[in-house]
């Protein structure tokens, strides 16, 4: 296995990706090309199935799946919130992440589309925002694109009804002034696009 393949995917403009190009070149200028990408393919492999087993013992290590809402430690405003908005049993993704989340531990969640991956992270970040009481910017969500922001705003407002955690949309298209002027307002949550 080839040492940039041990290092994983690279983020462009970063010098490995530039190096990660360039040996994507010379493999193929060298008839390797299938061999480089059969050995990326398996090293993807190894680390999914490292993911999985680390979930499976974080599972074990801090107890099961929740069943219901109201099984949640969280701010009764937000159960209020989630009952208010129909939400009463998580969804698979939901039931797998939200406790080691609301422990404050890193997640890796993947599930299509509509399966409830927005709740599942905005939950966790507001019962925080909740129980700190800061000031300043305390929380980034990044996003590909304007409209799934717009959606995550959405979805935020939802379930932080009545917290008084104001958020921030920080994308482009949007009047610069405006959005520079809602943070200065005291922004504690920004969802944005790179």
């Amino acid at each position: 296995m080839n040492e940039l393949s041990e290092k994983g995917i690279p983020l462009p403009g970063t010098a490995y990706y530039e190096e990660w190009i360039s040996n994507i070149a010379d493999a193929k200028k060298t008839g390797k090309y299938t061999q480089l990408l059969t050995e990326m393919k398996l090293q993807a492999i190894e680390k999914i199935k490292m993911i999985e087993k680390s979930v499976e013992e974080s599972q074990k290590t801090h107890g099961q799946k929740i069943n219901t809402f109201a099984e949640l430690s969280i701010a009764p405003l937000l159960k209020q919130n989630l009952e208010r908005a129909g939400f009463r049993a998580p969804t698979p993704i939901q039931a797998a992440s939200l406790l080691p989340a609301l422990e404050g531990r890193d997640i890796l969640g993947t599930a299509q589309t509509g399966t409830g991956k927005t709740l599942a992270f905005s939950l966790p970040i507001l019962e925080r925002l909740m129980q700190s009481r800061g000031r300043g910017i305390e929380a980034l969500i990044l996003l590909p694109t304007r409209e799934l922001a717009m959606q995550v705003l959405d979805t935020l407002k939802l379930l932080g009804r009545g917290t008084g955690i104001p958020a921030v949309l920080v994308v482009g298209g949007l009047s610069e002034s405006r959005q520079l002027e809602e943070i200065r307002r005291g922004a504690r949550l920004i969802i944005a696009t790179p």
